[in-house]
């Protein structure tokens, strides 16, 4: 079974889209990714993983208003 991914591609504080990614190659999966324009957490390294290599599609899909189409 897939796990769900748990990281968030808007940031709850700002709704910016960018992350900081300011670690080295070979970071650990429990090291955390923080929002590019507030600097809250979003994720951690291992849920960014998890999300780039899911099939699913849908988690890009945007409405009008910019918020994802469905929820996560």
């Amino acid at each position: 079974m897939n796990r769900r991914p748990e990281f968030k591609l808007i940031c709850v504080n700002c709704d910016s889209l960018g992350i900081t990614l300011d670690f080295a190659e070979d970071a650990l999966s429990s090291t955390q990714i923080r929002c590019g324009c507030c600097n809250a957490p979003r994720g951690t390294l291992g849920d960014l993983r998890v999300l780039a290599g899911s099939n699913r599609r849908d988690l890009f899909d945007f409405d009008a208003s910019g918020y994802p189409a469905q929820a996560l």
